[in-house]
């Protein structure tokens, strides 16, 4: 693959800047859009050698220093020489209330907004917690990188940890490129190409196109306040996940579309239609390499499925299966340029009705040689307005499946029983599948 390292900007990029932009006019500032993970280290960890290893870490992966800046009617990316990337050590060793200190921390690192004229897309804090227990507090700019990055920085910093900790010389790789990918995909797609993807999704999301949303039974048209990240959920149980795998087996599926069904199940049983439309992150790291290299790569397609007709559960996965396929076949689109080529009138303006996500992720575990790490779960104190996402986490322990909403829009006990509704569905899907949708529990 030939590559050009010159800076460049992806078209979401390019979507969330002027969105950013158009939004600063207004009087609004830059909303905390960040991917963090923390991480309870235990051991007798080297903290030059982190530090040495974070630096390497911007040093190879060039998103990681940029900066963006008007120009024009578009925007600038630089990427800083000399990246200002620090490794600040707080000591809360002997501190009153450690843990709840603890948590307030973790929570600011994840809402603490990046400069855009600022060469550094990630911070991290270290928190000495006892002499030989730290917790690591890492976040990356989303304007740079997707959830699939978080895996990328730790493996990074985990390898050139080990080396740092040894005093050999880092890694001579080259520079990881995003840049290339970007470009390309800002070029977009011409004439027929076109034609064909739009044509797809014409005919997948129906009229409302990239706005179709889920009318939820409940929910505040009115909410009592800005955004606020309330979350239920928890582990799913050994038996269910074999269960559920044994399922994935015989239909020739995957959790997710398991997942994706139980939700679709669950939105029509509460009144949300005969068509249900749930969005989700695709990966898009399909070409060679990028498997190593931070980006915004990811793209939220809409999965829209039908339920007409009284289908049993395996006629519904073989729908699921088929829309995937067609999704899969058809995602060059980003879903900013969908909305741009199927919606120009609706294209930056606020969004009105709730989209439903899911969001099937696995947890990035970092490895440091000679120490136990353990991954803090830290949720941000801020959601997107207007959105319940559904997350599924795969992680070395098992899988947790857990609801992230609005706390000020919708109301606990609904979201709770939406969590416990999907969860028991899953149940269902795990078991007899040539029942029809009417002979299953509500």
């Amino acid at each position: 693959m030939l590559t050009d390292t010159t800076p460049a900007l992806s078209s979401q990029q390019d979507a969330l800047l002027r969105w950013t932009e158009a939004a600063r006019r207004r009087g609004i500032g830059r909303r905390p859009f960040n991917a963090p993970a923390a991480y309870r280290i235990e051991g007798p960890l080297d903290v030059e050698a982190l530090r040495r290893a974070l630096l390497q870490t911007v040093w190879h992966q060039p998103t990681l220093r940029t900066s963006y800046h008007p120009d024009g009617d578009g925007w600038r990316v630089r990427v800083a020489a000399h990246p200002p990337l620090g490794l600040r050590v707080v000591d809360l060793r002997g501190a009153r209330d450690l843990d709840r200190r603890l948590h307030e921390a973790l929570v600011a690192d994840t809402e603490t907004v990046f400069p855009l004229d600022a060469p550094a897309r990630l911070r991290a804090v270290l928190y000495r917690v006892d002499d030989e227990a730290h917790v690591l507090s890492l976040a990356m700019d989303h304007l740079v990188a997707d959830m699939d990055s978080l895996t990328v920085l730790v493996t990074e910093i985990g390898r050139r940890y080990g080396r740092a900790a040894e005093m050999a010389p880092p890694d001579d790789d080259p520079s990881a490129d995003f840049f290339t990918f970007a470009r390309r995909e800002s070029a977009g797609l011409r004439g027929a190409a076109l034609e064909a993807e739009l044509g797809f999704w014409r005919s997948a999301l129906g009229p409302a196109g990239p706005l179709v949303d889920v009318p939820l039974p409940f929910g505040n048209d009115r909410p009592a306040g800005p955004p606020r990240a309330a979350v239920c959920g928890g582990v799913l149980p050994a038996d269910l996940l074999e269960r559920l795998d044994r399922a994935c087996r015989q239909t020739r599926g995957t959790r997710f579309r398991l997942v994706l069904a139980a939700i679709a199940v669950v939105l029509h049983q509460l009144g949300a239609g005969e068509a249900i439309a749930v969005r989700s992150p695709d990966g898009n790291r399909d070409e060679f390499g990028t498997d190593a290299v931070i980006g915004w790569f990811s793209n939220l397609v809409v999965y829209r499925t039908d339920l007409s007709g009284d289908p049993t559960l395996d006629e519904l996965l073989d729908r699921i299966r088929e829309t995937a396929a067609g999704v899969q076949a058809h995602k060059r689109l980003t879903h900013y340029d969908l909305m741009r080529e199927l919606r120009p009138g609706e294209y930056g303006k606020p969004r009105t009705g709730t989209w439903v996500v899911l969001n099937h992720i696995r947890r990035a575990e970092l490895d440091l040689p000679g120490l136990s790490c353990r991954h803090c779960g830290v949720r941000p104190a801020s959601v997107p307005p207007l959105m319940v996402e559904v997350e599924l986490e795969d992680h070395r322990d098992g899988s947790e499946l857990s609801v992230l909403y609005d706390a000020n829009r919708y109301p606990a006990a609904a979201v709770e029983d939406l969590s416990n509704r999907i969860r028991r569905m899953l149940g269902q899907f795990a078991g007899d599948r040539g029942r029809r949708l009417s002979e299953l529990p509500a």
